[in-house]
């Protein structure tokens, strides 16, 4: 049951955060795919930072989404020398 209702809850996030993430990045009708994937990854970012600060009854959510986001620029790919 507590799948079931995740599921549902990054559903409805990834729904909500997909026009927001087409218009701040400027995606067009045709790229439904990309937007979909960063909706998701955002999406996976803010329930597992909700639900970390639930369990751990840390109040500074804002705080804890911005550290959050930051960390995903370690995602870059970055050169090695």
């Amino acid at each position: 049951m507590v799948i079931e209702s995740e599921s549902r809850a990054l559903t409805t996030l990834t729904a909500d955060l997909g026009e927001v993430v087409r218009v701040r990045l400027g995606f067009g009708a045709d790229d439904d795919e990309k937007v979909g994937v960063l909706s998701a990854a955002f999406a996976a970012v803010i329930w597992y930072v909700f639900t970390r600060s639930v369990a751990t009854a840390d109040a500074d959510l804002p705080s804890r989404l911005d550290e959050a986001f930051d960390l995903l620029g370690h995602l870059q790919a970055t050169e090695t020398v």
